[in-house]
């Protein structure tokens, strides 16, 4: 004889975002440690330190980026740091207060910029805890329509050139494609 059997395609009926996958939600795990993510954030780097892996500049999004934690790797770790400013970070400028926002509006009207040209703009500034520090304006050509994006990026490393430093903070792209993986892919995001 022959078996046979409906092999109707069946769609997933939709299920919240929250509840795809099993695991702990984001917010538990936060809660059950009672950290911020900056403290998580220290927390890993010193791990990985303790765990003899050897660290010379600490790549972060602008998430991750606040005073506390450039004093931090500055003064207790010894550690150079390269990050991307949200635009309302503020930084001490020549005595001026300046947020990023308002330096990247000021560095385009201090070199004509071609729609090909990649170029960056550095400028030593410091932080309100006065963590010496160098920003580079940066424009950023993405997609096929190569739409321009402007970023401020910041250094605590002051030998490091503009293009060192956007070269540096490019790197953390494949950090990023990793965590999008575990994310997505194998469905780890509620780990």
């Amino acid at each position: 004889g022959s078996a046979f059997y409906d092999a109707t395609l069946k769609m997933n009926k939709v299920v919240p975002k929250a509840n795809r996958h099993s695991g702990r939600k984001t917010d538990a795990v936060r809660r059950m440690q009672q950290a911020t993510k900056h403290e998580m954030a220290r927390e890993m780097i010193a791990k990985a330190l303790q765990d003899g892996v050897s660290l010379t500049h600490v790549l972060f999004d602008a998430w991750y980026f606040c005073a506390e934690t450039a004093n931090w790797l500055e003064n207790v770790k010894e550690l150079k740091f390269i990050s991307r400013a949200k635009s309302n970070t503020a930084f001490i400028i020549g005595g001026k207060e300046v947020t990023a926002g308002e330096f990247i509006a000021n560095s385009k009207s201090w070199r004509r910029v071609r729609q090909t040209d990649h170029f960056c703009y550095q400028k030593e500034a410091a932080l309100k805890n006065g963590v010496k520090v160098n920003l580079v304006a940066v424009w950023f050509f993405r997609g096929r329509s190569l739409k321009k994006t402007a970023a401020v990026l910041v250094t605590s490393d002051l030998t490091l050139s503009a293009a060192q430093v956007v070269l540096m903070y490019l790197s953390r792209w494949s950090t990023d494609q990793g965590y999008k993986m575990l994310k997505h892919n194998l469905a780890w995001g509620n780990y």
